[in-house]
């Protein structure tokens, strides 16, 4: 009886091989796209996020691959950054983007996504800007899985600093075009933001992190 039982569970078990078709439906999979809301965020909300830094606290940013060379970091970035920590304070803006993200991974990515680590405040003053690059690196870099930009900044406050997404052969323009504005982005696609001309850009930039990729 025994014999029989294990007999049915080995034949009648799904087995699945490069040839069958993958338990998820990949219609609407796309892996070289962004995900984009419109006005996710709104005054209320924008003015919150903005009391949670000062001022005082922002520092030059510096970049993945050589954080300790100024002088290849200003031909690459210019910009000032400060992070927003998990607090009782922040933690509605952790929720709350958490939400945006399952939403556009469920709807396009499907990666396995697990947290958010920080949230970066960034201001691009004039001249500000960051050439193409990839959120992808060592250590807890190498976990990033979807990069999130959020405009904060009245677009009628600033003139430049597009985000421009590489996607296959051609270069997009971010459609971030109102303050509260947000992207999702695979976070191994190459992006830039344009030089700002005149006035001040600021925006939140996340990653959210996951297993590697298998």
């Amino acid at each position: 009886m025994l014999f029989i039982l294990f007999y049915l569970v080995l034949n009648l078990a799904p087995i699945y091989t490069a040839y069958t078709p993958y338990p998820i439906n990949s219609k609407h999979i796309d892996l070289n796209n962004y995900y984009h809301y419109q006005q996710a965020f709104d005054h209320f909300e924008i003015n919150k996020i903005r009391s949670m830094v000062q001022n005082e606290s922002f520092h030059n940013a510096t970049l993945l691959s050589c954080p300790e060379s100024p002088e290849k970091t200003n031909e690459i970035r210019i910009s000032h950054i400060q992070w927003i920590q998990d607090s009782h304070k922040t933690q509605w803006l952790y929720q709350k983007i958490l939400r945006l993200a399952k939403q556009a991974n469920d709807a396009m990515y499907h990666f396995k996504l697990t947290h958010i680590k920080d949230i970066q405040y960034t201001r691009y003053n004039n001249h500000g800007k960051y050439d193409w690059h990839v959120d992808l690196g060592k250590g807890d870099a190498a976990l990033r899985k979807l990069s999130m930009v959020m405009l904060l900044s009245n677009p009628a406050d600033f003139e430049g600093g597009a985000l421009e997404l590489r996607l296959g052969n051609s270069i997009y323009t971010a459609p971030l075009k109102q303050h509260g504005d947000v992207v999702f982005f695979p976070s191994y696609i190459l992006h830039r933001v344009l030089p700002v001309i005149s006035g001040t850009r600021e925006s939140l930039v996340v990653w959210v992190n996951g297993y590697p990729f298998q």
